[in-house]
């Protein structure tokens, strides 16, 4: 089964590959080269066993209807706009096979040629976005009707204006020129932002390994207060050094001191660092540590680690491609053939 591939084009000239050199090709030659890019016009698909899957879309043929695709692309089919080779009307279902392709690797992978012949001679076109259609019932060819139009809606991931609507027919294996197309926008996307994600599912936090030089301690500390630490076993306590605060390894009292009063709160969430506050009935202690782990539990925590973030990034990474495959616009543009 043939079908014409259809283009949204923009053209850049050949010649601007040799405009700032003074090589000049004869006329022959110039000739010659256009010869051989009009006889290279084919679909050659340069990797065999991979292409751009169709899209199966069933309307019926008395009625018509419309085809609505996941990417907000759609295809408007009006009533007996079908028939088949014997120009008979089709009246029961008909199936739209469907493709797009967008990006540079769709392009490549496809093997549609990119060149025109124009009033310039031969032209490397650059897509808006390109689209292949056939349709069949009960597996045999249908082709449009003469008097009838399939309305196209084609996402474009660019709003470049000024672009053009051609056809690669598959009979002449040539690009022709159909007409002007228009645009209409798309709805603003309510998906899910990548920063709203990132504040949704917060990023996991390393775990910190203990400094065998540092001095340490451990102290009871109500951990359904500190989520992120909760789910780490045996955490214990490095202090930090900072000016105006006390250092627990130069006080002398630090654990003979009967303290009464636990408090612990952050003091700079990005390092990690928390304010430690621990009252007795005769004085205050301020000071600034940061929760550790020993080489044991460290490996443990680390792994759990490395499995969160993978899991994290990959939710992130899924956003991201979403979004970038939300189109601003659709095309759209009247096709009455296969």
């Amino acid at each position: 089964m043939k079908a014409n591939v259809w283009s949204f084009l923009g053209f850049t000239a050949l010649s601007f590959l040799v405009a700032c050199s003074d090589f000049k090709t004869s006329e022959k030659a110039q000739s010659q080269a256009e010869n051989t890019v009009l006889e290279a016009l084919k679909i050659d698909p340069p990797f065999e066993g991979i292409e751009i899957p169709f899209s199966h879309n069933v309307v019926n043929g008395k009625t018509g209807g419309e085809i609505r695709l996941e990417n907000n692309s759609s295809i408007n089919v009006p009533a007996e706009a079908f028939v088949d080779r014997a120009g008979n009307v089709v009246q029961g279902d008909v199936v739209l096979k469907y493709r797009e392709f967008q990006s540079i690797e769709d392009v490549m992978i496809s093997g549609i040629p990119m060149t025109f012949r124009g009033e310039n001679g031969v032209e490397n076109m650059v897509t808006a976005g390109m689209f292949e259609i056939m349709g069949e019932a009960n597996g045999q060819e249908v082709f449009i009707a003469p008097d009838k139009k399939l309305e196209m809606n084609t996402v474009s991931y660019t709003t470049q204006p000024g672009v053009k609507f051609f056809e690669l027919d598959s009979k002449s294996k040539q690009w022709k020129y159909v007409d002007e197309s228009t645009t209409k926008p798309l709805p603003v996307s309510n998906l899910e932002s990548t920063s709203e994600v990132q504040k949704r599912l917060e990023k996991p936090s390393m775990p910190n390994k203990a400094d065998q030089d540092a001095f340490k301690f451990d102290i009871a500390v109500d951990y359904s207060k500190f989520p992120e630490l909760k789910k780490h076993k045996g955490v214990i306590w490095q202090y930090v050094s900072k000016d105006g605060f006390d250092n627990p390894e130069k006080d002398n009292h630090f654990y003979s001191e009967k303290w009464v009063g636990i408090d612990l709160k952050s003091f700079d969430k990005a390092k990690k660092q928390y304010e430690l506050v621990l009252t007795s009935n005769s004085r205050t202690f301020h000071s600034v540590v940061t929760p550790v782990l020993g080489e044991r539990n460290f490996k443990k925590a680390q792994a759990r680690y490395e499995k969160e973030l993978g899991e994290y990034m990959a939710s992130v990474n899924a956003v991201s491609a979403a979004n970038r495959q939300q189109a601003e616009i659709t095309r759209q543009m009247s096709i009455s053939n296969f």
